[in-house]
Order: structure tokens, then sequence, then C-alpha cells
């Protein structure tokens, strides 16, 4: 709790940020989660090719970016810049949704982008949940 780093960066493992954590750059996984608990503050970007991102209470200066995971802010977070789904790599026929949701008053400050145009996006926007920018390539869903 409290600490500060520079960069986090794993090829297979997640990453978990507890209370309070700042990181200076970026957080980035290929096979893992990424979990930031309350107050945590990445003033860079949030990047896994396979995993899921959460963020409680948490803030993100720059962009998240996924391939094949969840997103989730809740609990008052905010991206200050964009959510990103990048196209994946090699072929799967296994084609599931991803869906990113965004509740507990958290907001999306830039845009959401769906760039894989072979994978759908739900955004699922409730309990006062935001995008402030444009969407691309999404379905929103509000509860």
């Amino acid at each position: 709790e409290s600490a500060t780093v520079e960069d986090l960066q794993t090829i297979n493992g997640s990453i978990l940020l507890a209370e309070k954590v700042q990181v200076l750059g970026e957080v980035n996984t290929v096979n893992g989660s990424i979990d930031c608990q309350q107050g945590a503050l990445v003033k860079e970007e949030i990047s896994t090719m396979n995993g899921d991102i959460n963020l409680n209470q948490s803030t993100v200066k720059y962009n998240v970016q996924t391939a094949n995971g969840d997103i989730t802010l809740h609990n008052k977070s905010r991206v200050e810049g964009d959510i990103v789904i990048r196209p994946r790599r090699g072929f799967s026929s296994d084609n599931p949704a991803l869906n990113i949701t965004i509740s507990d008053s958290s907001v999306v400050a830039g845009n959401i982008i769906n760039r894989d145009k072979d994978r759908t996006v739900n955004v699922i926007l409730s309990s006062g949940g935001q995008v402030k920018g444009r969407v691309q390539n999404v379905q929103i869903i509000e509860q």
C-alpha cells in the first residue's frame, strides 16, 4: 500500500496494485489480469493482451488497452484517455464478446474504440457510469 513505482510489466502473471499505489509509468501484462485497488493511480497506460482489467476507485491518466479481456470500472474510477480493444493476433474461431462495464459514477473521459472488426464489444453503463467521448464499433447497454 502507498508505494510508488516507475513501470510494472510481466509476461505470464497478473498484477495487483494495492490501495494508494502510484505508477509513474505504465502497467503491462501479456497473459494476466490487472487489478487496481482504491486510490491507485497509473500516470501512463494500462495494457494487457490476455487478461481482465479491473479498476476500483482508481485513475488511469492515459489509455486502457486489451485484446482478450473484459474491463471493469467501478466505485468512481476514471480513465482520462481512451479504452481501446486491439485486434487479436493469429486466427481463432472462438470469438466471445468482450464486456466493458462502467458503473458507480465511473467515467471514461476519452473514447471507446473497438479495432477488432470480428469482435463484439458491449459497453455496459449503470449507476451513473459515463463515456464523455465517442464510441466506435461497440454496443451500448444501459442498465
